[in-house]
């Protein structure tokens, strides 16, 4: 059974962000998009925010949205997204991409690799943490 102080402290220490549990907020560059690597020289980000704002790059243009991320469940929103036109690598890249982001209903986070995955599980995107 807890104590008061021991809650207490607990409390101070979630509150100083001493403590934190598993998220995928963060700044991401993806490795893998649908199965496959990324395009050497194609850079596709994704940022998360706590409060579930959502930026990046697909490869091509750079998007915006938000989305819902509860426990090990997570929802993309629509995305807006500037409307360049690049070469074939960077827009099959990003079309992969939002896709993925679509499609993806749950995280998983190991180290610094986060996996967005599909209802089934199925990896449909993977990123690294980055620095």
């Amino acid at each position: 059974m807890l104590t008061r102080a021991t809650m207490a402290v607990a409390l101070l220490l979630a509150l100083t962000g001493a403590v934190s549990a598993a998220s995928p907020a963060g700044r991401w560059i993806a490795t893998e998009i649908g199965g496959q690597p990324v395009a050497r020289g194609v850079e596709t980000t994704l940022d998360l925010d706590v409060e579930g704002r959502v930026s990046g790059s697909g490869g091509c243009n750079r998007y915006g949205g938000t989305a819902s991320v509860e426990e090990a469940a997570i929802r993309f929103g629509m995305m807006q997204s500037t409307r360049m036109a690049c070469p074939a690598p960077e827009m099959n890249q990003e079309s992969r991409f939002h896709q993925a982001l679509f499609r993806a209903a749950s995280w998983r986070l190991e180290a610094d690799r986060l996996d967005l995955l599909d209802a089934a599980g199925t990896a449909v995107a993977r990123f690294l943490r980055r620095r």
